[in-house]
């Protein structure tokens, strides 16, 4: 398989993710008696959501392969394993903490394990076979923090204007500031452990000179 094939393979599994939880998120707002839109803006609370969009997108333009400056930019290394970590921490992450309190039937069962399993182990697979090794280097990894932390920052301040939290460690009213503040900071460490793993393996792959 070509490295565009691949890509292909990456951005419509993402997309079709994508789709199948907007439907399953717009029949329980339907079923709730709200509204369409209400249904969408719910789904794009979750960190989950967030970080698919940017896969599917991003693999969209390498799949794209059109010359220009986001097609320059999508293809960097740097961008490619940032992107490969934070949706295998929305992989792990879900095993890890919400899977056991979530129960999904019918359409959201395929939905579910789309966004949470199946795209975290393509883009993985994509990251060991086509991006360059060797490029990569433990200072980024701060970097790499930025997008979980703006996520946070726009979770809680969703969370106070409207009093929705998507998930029960971020819940101020229920556990508050000082506990959330810890659990992100957990969040957060095992996060740069996962991206220093990740830039260790970068680095251990580099192409050997003979």
């Amino acid at each position: 398989m070509t490295r565009r094939s691949a890509a292909t393979v990456v951005a419509v599994t993402c997309w079709t993710g994508l789709a199948l939880q907007a439907v399953t998120s717009v029949l329980r707002s339907q079923i709730a008696g709200t509204s369409v839109l209400h249904g969408f803006w719910l789904l794009v609370g979750y960190f989950t959501i967030t970080t698919n969009v940017i896969v599917a997108v991003l693999f969209t333009i390498v799949a794209r392969s059109r010359p220009g400056r986001w097609t320059e930019w999508a293809n960097r290394p740097g961008v490619l394993s940032a992107t490969t970590i934070h949706i295998l921490f929305v992989g792990v992450a879900y095993s890890v903490l919400l899977r056991s309190t979530y129960h999904p039937k019918g359409l959201s069962i395929v939905a579910d394990e789309l966004v949470h399993d199946v795209v975290p182990l393509l883009v993985l697979l994509f990251w060991w076979r086509f991006v360059p090794k060797g490029t990569l280097a433990f200072p980024q990894l701060v970097t790499w923090l930025g997008y979980p932390a703006l996520y946070l920052v726009y979770s809680l301040g969703r969370g106070a204007a409207e009093g929705w939290y998507p998930y029960f460690f971020l819940d101020v009213t229920k556990l508050g500031y000082p506990v959330v503040a810890q659990v992100s900071g957990m969040i957060t460490a095992a996060l740069a452990v996962m991206s220093a793993i990740l830039i260790a393996v970068d680095r251990r792959l580099i192409p050997s000179r003979t």
